[in-house]
């Protein structure tokens, strides 16, 4: 009796995995509190949100989660799926390096998440748009930022991996 009840368990996972691979989507789950961001952003200022990051000490990974909205908004070159993960580290800097100028005001239709994890804890957390006329981020501690140079923000995002795993924690 347990054989077959592991069987028929087995089955169901294989198949759940299988129509995941096939659509694309993964189930992403948040477990963790985003940490507020430390510093106020004038309107009109230049900065790098991500200065404060060492990427070169510890175990990074950034994790995109996009709306099913945004999925089918982003431009060509993107990985399909709407969980993106990059653990590079040359990519991680890279993202660093983005410079972002503050807005005036907030865009409150920001559904797609950026996230940070050092060793597994989440050290940043923003909301994202990767939409083919509009690329920036948006946080309740900054505001709307977008990327001084256009079109930097969608070259970096655009070198992460699509994730091939069913459930992804971040």
């Amino acid at each position: 009796m347990n054989r077959r009840r592991w069987h028929k368990l087995s089955c169901l996972v294989a198949a759940s995995y299988g129509i995941w691979l096939l659509t694309g989507f993964t189930l992403p789950i948040s477990l963790q509190e985003t940490p507020d961001y430390s510093y106020k952003w004038s309107s009109g200022e230049t900065r790098h949100p991500l200065e404060q990051f060492d990427f070169s000490q510890g175990n990074w990974r950034a994790v995109i989660v996009l709306s099913i909205n945004e999925r089918s908004d982003k431009p060509f070159g993107y990985a399909y799926g709407n969980v993106l993960c990059t653990s590079d580290v040359a990519v991680l800097n890279q993202l660093r390096e983005v410079r972002f100028i503050a807005g005036e005001s907030d865009v409150s239709t920001v559904t797609s998440g950026l996230y940070l994890l050092k060793d597994g804890k989440r050290m940043f957390g923003t909301g994202i748009v990767l939409e083919e006329v509009s690329e920036g981020m948006q946080s309740r501690d900054f505001g709307w930022i977008a990327p001084v140079d256009v079109g930097a923000l969608h070259k970096v995002c655009g070198q992460f991996s699509r994730s091939w795993l069913p459930v992804v924690f971040y």
